[in-house]
């Protein structure tokens, strides 16, 4: 007799069949309600690996025998590929020894009954894109579900990866001078275990000189515990104190904004590491007085994501513009065409950018 379980996640409610000890279909079910009581140790597995876990599923036995043979090589390989890789729908062909077959490894994993467990997400386009995905929330929750494997959300700050940015960029006959000059880059996350933090300080920094915004940050992390106020004290200190800290009005309301969020649990805060860059962008501009700028700095500078491209900063527009001996700042598109050499690296290759400047 089969047996149904549903639970929450953080992509939302899942159904779990399950006979004779195999799982019969696991999906996302948007309509339904999570069971009450205790969640079941598979519903606490799952719920662990969409906050980073990286669980194989490899012990799971799978009831298959409603899925063609082929069906069932197809989802073999598919658990084959470990979290937080990807393969394309012809390397996954190619694999099963059936270098034709794309479209019917497509179609296969069109009907995947398994999902998470038979990991369709991790199989994308030829061209590194996304490809198709039939889940409810369709691309952004594979999107989603690639983050929190660790796919799409490298960091500079992951081992080597620094050092294989600089070595890159090195090479680039427009932007290899500027390294050259300027030399290793010493950056470090900022605040790198209090995201509430990291976006403050952005707060602190918007349209200011670095060493005005230092002063600034410097005294207000005086006014509450070390070493950063917590959202709780932002809201407990009276305007006058944050005003003569150096705050503006629009900097104070943003920042009580922003603390209201994180408490009232509107911006999960914990879980901006999990998501990828566009969906941090929407998610921290959704508070006021936050916008794509203050995200795309904490990106940058607290989770060290390595592909960032803030096309609106003017210093990265300036920096552009000398290197490339441009009359006229550069417009987005001229942005993202001039800076493809630097992929995937282009958030080391912005500092260097600002760095230009000073030289």
């Amino acid at each position: 007799m089969m047996s149904m379980e549903t639970f929450s996640t953080r992509l939302g409610v899942m159904r779990a069949g399950w006979e004779e000890g195999r799982l019969v279909d696991l999906a996302l079910a948007p309509d339904l309600e999570a069971d009450s009581g205790k969640p079941s140790p598979f519903a606490r597995r799952v719920e662990a690996h969409f906050h980073g876990a990286k669980d194989s599923f490899a012990d799971l036995r799978l009831k298959t025998e409603t899925v063609t043979p082929f069906a069932q090589r197809v989802y073999q390989a598919a658990r084959e590929i470990p979290p937080g890789a990807v393969l394309t729908y012809g390397e996954l062909a190619d694999k099963l020894g059936s270098p034709g077959s794309t479209r019917a490894v497509g179609t296969a994993l069109g009907k995947n009954p398994f999902l998470l467990v038979v990991p369709c997400h991790r199989i994308v386009g030829a061209t590194a894109n996304a490809g198709g995905f039939s889940a409810p929330g369709g691309l952004a929750t594979k999107s989603l579900m690639l983050a929190a494997e660790g796919y799409g959300v490298e960091s500079l700050w992951d081992p080597g990866e620094m050092e294989r940015a600089q070595e890159q960029l090195a090479e680039d006959p427009r932007l290899g001078p500027t390294v050259g000059s300027v030399g290793a880059c010493p950056l470090q996350p900022f605040y790198p275990d209090n995201p509430f933090a990291a976006l403050a300080r952005n707060v602190l920094y918007q349209q200011l000189a670095g060493s005005a915004a230092r002063a600034i940050e410097n005294r207000v992390k005086a006014l509450g515990t070390a070493p950063f106020p917590h959202p709780q004290e932002f809201l407990e200190l009276s305007y006058d104190r944050l005003w003569e800290a150096g705050l503006s009005g629009s900097k104070i309301a943003a920042l009580q904004a922003l603390s209201r969020a994180v408490l009232e649990g509107t911006l999960k805060v914990e879980e901006l590491k999990l998501l990828p860059d566009d969906q941090v962008v929407a998610e921290v501009s959704k508070v006021k007085g936050l916008g794509s700028w203050s995200a795309e700095m904490f990106l940058l500078f607290h989770l060290g994501r390595r592909d960032l491209l803030p096309v609106k900063d003017l210093g990265i527009r300036k920096g552009f513009q000398k290197i490339f001996a441009s009359r006229e700042l550069p417009t987005p598109a001229q942005m993202e065409r001039w800076s493809r050499p630097w992929r995937p690296y282009r958030s080391l290759a912005c500092w260097y950018l600002w760095r230009s400047l000073e030289l």
